[in-house]
């Protein structure tokens, strides 16, 4: 495509800085204290990094037809936003942002006016930051930048490995923690009354992250006490006692991963519970359903 793979390396990691501190400012000025955004350590957004090349390497062709560019630029970088939001939520049982409140979005993984920034992005690009790049770079002296982004290529690999450890951890947490709530439904949609269930729903959907993260879950050992007597035990499952062990372990404080990632996402979500609060509203409404019918 005319571009060396020096070149793209070097796309990569500027825009992902470019893109780091755009979202840091941003999101700080929103939540009026400093947040520093990011799924890495580092002080770089990848997702931004991914965007512009993909819109350099396959959008420069359209540098003569600006509008037909902007359209482009937005829909191949809304399409990446969409595809990373959905493949993240996949891997790790959360959502890392959320549209869901902004008009015109798509199932709140993106949304019209952001969309429409992506757009004004790819003209930037490819008008006026990527020209400027390339002439710097076309001024490094190769004996001295290539060890430098080799080294930098190098550095982000092991963040890279790091934070997909954690992340991968945190799954762990998120998926034993919402086992141990679902034993919990099961017991209590078969053998306590709606008011139980309705209180299940909503500790779920009034727990932030961090408290969900850390385990602290007294206040659902009470409310198992309360419909199950004194089989406390026995009323959170069964099947917990094979890997309780485990999911102590699990559900203990906040590793320095989940910290910095509860920090620097305000929207993060731990879809895993957020379905399983849904999911007790449908029988809740079924079993409202059914008791009206058997009334009639």
């Amino acid at each position: 495509m005319g571009f060396t793979l020096y070149q793209i390396l070097a796309y990569f990691f500027v825009y992902s800085v470019v893109g780091w501190l755009m979202e840091t400012v941003l999101v700080s000025i929103q939540q009026r204290h400093l947040v520093k955004r990011g799924f890495l350590y580092g002080c770089y957004c990848p997702i931004y990094g991914c965007g512009m090349c993909l819109i350099i390497l396959f959008l420069s062709p359209l540098e003569e037809k600006p509008v037909l560019l902007y359209f482009a630029g937005a829909l191949l970088a809304t399409a990446l936003e969409y595809f990373t939001s959905w493949s993240m939520e996949r891997l790790f049982n959360a959502r890392w942002w959320d549209y869901s409140r902004k008009p015109f979005n798509l199932n709140g993984r993106v949304c019209l006016h952001i969309s429409l920034a992506w757009g004004l992005l790819a003209l930037l690009i490819i008008y006026g930051l990527n020209p400027a790049l390339d002439d710097w770079l076309m001024g490094l002296d190769p004996q001295i930048a290539h060890p430098v982004l080799l080294a930098v290529s190098l550095l982000f690999l092991l963040d890279l490995g790091f934070s997909l450890w954690g992340a991968f951890n945190m799954s762990g947490r998120i998926r034993a923690l919402s086992e141990i709530l679902d034993n919990a439904r099961v017991l209590l949609l078969q053998n306590a009354p709606a008011e139980a269930l309705e209180t299940l729903r909503a500790r779920l959907q009034s727990l932030r992250p961090a408290e969900m993260l850390t385990g602290r879950l007294d206040w659902l050992r009470s409310l198992m006490e309360k419909n199950f007597g004194g089989r406390p035990r026995e009323a959170l499952s069964e099947r917990e006692s094979e890997s309780a062990r485990r999911r102590a372990r699990l559900l203990k404080r906040l590793r320095i991963f989940e910290r910095r990632v509860l920090r620097a996402y305000p929207h993060f979500k731990l879809t895993r519970i957020n379905r399983l609060a849904d999911q007790i509203g449908q029988q809740l409404s079924k079993r409202r359903d059914e008791q009206e019918r058997n009334r009639d």
